[in-house]
């Protein structure tokens, strides 16, 4: 008798063996239950006692696990697990029991544990929350069948509690919760109910409240304008504006002294008045006195355009003969008077392009242009001044590493006055992946020659800032979360004295207008500046010394150019 208890492996305190194999820790679990939360979901808990498991085996059936019983579904969980939450359905009853399992052994089975789920609507699902006003934020969901209504819940925690915030009447998909304070994240989650009570509530959905800070404009304009926007502030408050109308395909010019309204001029329509310049960006810089010097690209005839009313009247030129002037960029050094322009070759070379530079002093003539360095065209380039006037210029090579080239006055002059530049590179820039899809940068140099770099990566969704001061960069995350599109559109500034570093950038996916700040050493501080209709794209920065901020973006719900003003 002995022996053949032996040969078939006998159970003893801590399992169920088999062929003579003892192990050791594999007690059963205890203390099952089974809670119903609504009619989608059943609440398990164990005490566990094994040591050895490798982890745990969960059964349903719908009858008792008698001997006739179907086992009919099984999950398979983790060592030290004592808790599942199993997904069901309203007005049913369901039978668990759990196992500590091996490779090769399982435990006794643990006490059963039965549920009855009421017969109350299924949970809701579908839950979207998005930003709406500064104290509002917008749902949505998936309508349920046989609700009575809903209860909207919202939490201040994380999650962790809920208060009843709302209700809506049966057959809803979306509601507006209000009440809720500026620049602050919130949870929102739905309950649908009927006469038996609730249904399990929906996963939460996040979102954060706009903030508070800023004031809008959108300057009068009848056509569809608003894009390719290029913003300057002059240190008395003076605001000017670039942008392209699509109605006409022309540049137009916005400027306005607070609290005066905007006035809005067509500066440039192409030699000829009929060609389409400025549809792929405007550039625009203040000189000392006061006037503004804009440039275009005339994509009719190929070639950059540059618009002044430094002599009291607008007058534009082509800037270049050579076929060019996609993505155009100006800079003016405050201290002289001096320009930079920067734009892209038209002549595409092993998938990247030429950055042309050319420069004017005050009152003297435009070097001519010529190539610098090359750039892949899908990205837009960069060109910022250091507080020395030294131009650096920001580009991707044809290796998808972006790179940071400063220019050196050399030795000699050309007609005009006006001796050549030499350019040299920075170490490639931090980089977030080996090859990174860059579609948008912009590059600023606080007064301390600091380099402050942003871009949007394509394929994670998320903008970075890289900055450097010497040889090195440092690499961070301005904004990134997972599901959704952030960066696009990416504008930087750097505040004079405090440093600080303000950026304005797009979020894709919900399109809104979104911004970021940081000082020097400290965390990354994020608003969303407007999230009513589809706005945000085409934006642009700038900030005065008193650290207010100044954005221009497209309003595209309503085909116009939209200005934000404040200190978000």
């Amino acid at each position: 008798m002995l022996l053949a208890l032996l040969l078939a492996g006998c159970p003893d305190e801590i399992g169920r063996g088999s062929t003579q194999v003892i192990v050791s820790g594999l007690l059963a679990p205890s203390s099952l239950t089974a809670v119903a939360n609504g009619g989608s979901q059943v609440l398990l808990t164990w005490a566990d006692h094994a040591t050895t498991e490798s982890g745990y085996r969960l059964e349903m059936a719908i009858d008792a696990f008698n001997g006739m019983a179907t086992i009919l579904d099984v999950r398979y969980l983790p060592a030290n697990a004592t808790a599942f939450v199993y997904p069901t359905f309203p007005n049913t009853t369901y039978f668990f029991r759990v196992f500590a399992i091996t490779s090769t052994m399982e435990s006794d089975p643990s006490n059963i544990a039965i549920s009855y789920t009421p017969n109350v609507p299924v949970q809701p699902t579908g839950v979207v929350a998005n930003p709406h006003t500064s104290s509002e934020i917008a749902l949505s969901w998936n309508d349920v069948s046989g609700e009575t209504g809903y209860v909207i819940e919202r939490s201040i925690d994380g999650g962790l509690t809920w208060t009843g915030v709302g209700s809506a009447p049966p057959d809803t998909r979306s509601l507006v919760s209000t009440g809720m304070t500026p620049d602050s994240e919130y949870a929102h989650r739905i309950v649908a109910v009927n006469v038996f009570g609730r249904s399990t509530p929906s996963d939460p959905a996040f979102a954060q409240t706009t903030t508070a800070a800023m004031s809008f404009y959108a300057p009068g304009l009848s056509g569809n304008s608003g894009q390719f926007t290029s913003y300057a502030v002059e240190p008395g408050g003076r605001e000017h504006v670039a942008h392209y109308e699509l109605a006409t395909s022309n540049v137009l010019y916005a400027s306005r002294l607070a609290p005066g309204s905007y006035v809005t001029t067509t500066i440039d329509a192409g030699p000829t008045a009929s060609e389409d310049v400025g549809g792929d960006g405007t550039g625009i810089a203040v000189d000392p006195s006061g006037k503004v010097h804009i440039v275009a690209h005339d994509r009719t005839n190929d070639r950059p355009r540059y618009s002044t009313n430094a002599g009291g009247a607008w007058v534009a030129t082509t800037l270049d003969s050579h076929p060019s002037g996609a993505q155009p960029r100006i800079v003016c050094d405050r201290a002289t008077g001096e320009l930079h322009v920067s734009y892209l070759d038209s002549v595409v070379s092993a998938g990247a392009s030429l950055i042309r530079y050319t420069r004017k002093p005050l009152g003297g003539t435009w070097r001519p242009p010529g190539g610098v360095n090359y750039s892949l065209p899908a990205l837009r380039h960069s060109l910022a001044l250091d507080p020395a006037g030294i131009p650096f210029l920001l580009g991707m090579d044809q290796g998808f590493q972006m790179r940071v080239y400063y220019g050196l006055l050399g030795g000699g002059t050309t007609p005009g006055g006006v001796p050549p530049m030499f350019w040299s590179p920075l170490p490639a820039v931090a980089s977030p992946q080996p090859a990174p899809q860059v579609d948008d940068t912009d590059m600023a140099i606080d007064e301390f020659g600091s380099v402050h770099v942003v871009f949007h990566e394509r394929t994670s969704g998320a903008l970075y800032h890289a900055f450097s001061f010497g040889p090195n960069w440092t690499l961070e995350t301005v904004d990134q979360s997972e599901g959704f599109d952030l960066g696009a559109f990416c504008a930087v500034a750097a505040q004079p004295v405090s440093r600080r570093v303000h950026v304005a950038y797009f979020d894709a996916t919900r399109k809104d207008l979104r911004y970021a700040r940081k000082d020097p050493g400290g965390p990354w501080v994020r608003r969303i500046i407007e999230a009513v209709g589809e706005v945000g794209s085409h934006a642009s920065i700038s900030v005065d010394g008193t650290g207010m901020v100044y954005i221009a973006y497209r309003d595209e719900t309503n085909r116009r150019l939209r200005v934000a003003i404040g200190r978000p």
